[in-house]
């Protein structure tokens, strides 16, 4: 596929360059043309074959530095030519790649999407009990025993999450979400901190810049799932605990950025105005070879007891359904960074609330 857009880029290119060409040529003839007539050329030259006996050393001289001089500013122009047609094919060829690698996982992302779909409606039968006990005791022991109280409240905070958690697994699945939300850029990125960041061991620091100097001049908005976005923190923070053996520094900083369709057409994103969040941590990095990967379903290099592979694969998945993007960069022994894309709008593009009775409190 890539050889053939490519091979077709380059016959256009090379027709578009043969036409340039032949248009020059005639202009040079017409204009050579009208030269000889105004200047009576081929009287001159009648003059001079006629009575120039031979040719001189310094006459053959300038007539070969004249030829060299013309084949020469032909061949320099085509090898300009020729170098942009280069560029260009391998500008086109690295965007055909992204595209087919991004295929490629939407495909992997599918195949794991009804297996997760399968698994969710089982743990969230499950849930729905430990919900609905856990809220009474709360309730019962609220005056009785706080101790015990705020154990009761932690399993009923600790399975709402849960539930949540699922629900985002079973839209995952069925490839939408029922929750999205209308939210404030900054604040929601800080509510999925402060959620995420609960799971961060005491070695591990974690420090947030997110008054960027180039705010828009709008409120900037997000449509997304806030618990989702949780999810996609917790499972950069996990793995990059587990890549400094708990004890080092996550940063997370906020920019915004305008992204050209040049740029954005190798992520599958629409090109506009996004909100990057880059989250980078101090550890040994990732090696060339594992960050073609990390993506990928079931991939991992921890142990089995660790870790599933799922992780980063399902925040590949939630970004796409934020219309957002997620990638990744890193050099050995510099730490490993990665980078969330979010469509940045504005109150306009607000889109119309659905009635709370209309929000699912269960997926069964």
């Amino acid at each position: 596929m890539v050889n053939d857009h490519s091979n077709s880029l380059l016959g256009r290119h090379f027709r578009k360059d043969i036409s340039f060409d032949l248009i020059l040529f005639g202009i040079i003839c017409v204009g050579l043309s009208f030269s000889m007539v105004y200047f009576d050329v081929f009287e001159r030259w009648y003059h001079f074959t006629r009575f120039h006996e031979k040719w001189e050393l310094d006459e053959l001289f300038a007539v070969a530095i004249a030829l060299l001089a013309a084949g020469s500013f032909m061949a320099v122009r085509h090898t300009i030519h020729l170098d942009k047609m280069i560029r260009q094919l391998h500008i086109t060829e690295e965007s055909l790649r992204e595209e087919r690698k991004i295929k490629a996982q939407n495909e992997k992302l599918a195949s794991v999407g009804e297996i997760a779909g399968g698994m969710a409606h089982e743990i969230n039968n499950a849930l729905q009990p430990a919900i609905g006990m856990s809220d009474i005791l709360k309730r019962r022991l609220e005056n009785e025993d706080p101790k015990l109280t705020e154990y009761v409240n932690m399993i009923y905070e600790s399975s709402i999450q849960a539930r949540n958690i699922v629900q985002n697994v079973l839209a995952f699945a069925r490839g939408r979400y029922m929750d999205i939300h209308f939210l404030e850029a900054v604040p929601a990125i800080e509510n999925s901190l402060e959620m995420a960041a609960t799971i961060l061991p005491g070695g591990v620091r974690l420090e947030t810049e997110l008054a960027p100097a180039n705010v828009p001049e709008f409120q900037p908005y997000f449509l997304i799932n806030e618990t989702g976005l949780s999810q996609i923190f917790s499972n950069l923070f996990k793995n990059a605990s587990d890549a400094m053996n708990d004890q080092g520094e996550i940063k997370v900083s906020l920019v915004y950025e305008m992204w050209e369709a040049s740029k954005a057409d190798a992520l599958n994103i629409v090109p506009g105005l996004y909100a990057k969040i880059t989250v980078q941590d101090t550890g040994p990095g990732i090696p060339e070879e594992t960050l073609k990967r990390i993506f990928d379903p079931f991939f991992t290099t921890k142990s089995v007891d660790k870790g599933t592979g799922l992780g980063l694969s399902t925040s590949f998945g939630l970004m796409r359904q934020f219309n957002g993007a997620i990638f990744a960069e890193s050099i050995s022994g510099q730490g490993a960074t990665f980078y969330l894309l979010f469509p940045v709008l504005d109150e306009s593009q607000r889109p119309e609330e659905k009635d709370e009775d209309e929000e699912d409190l269960f997926l069964v």
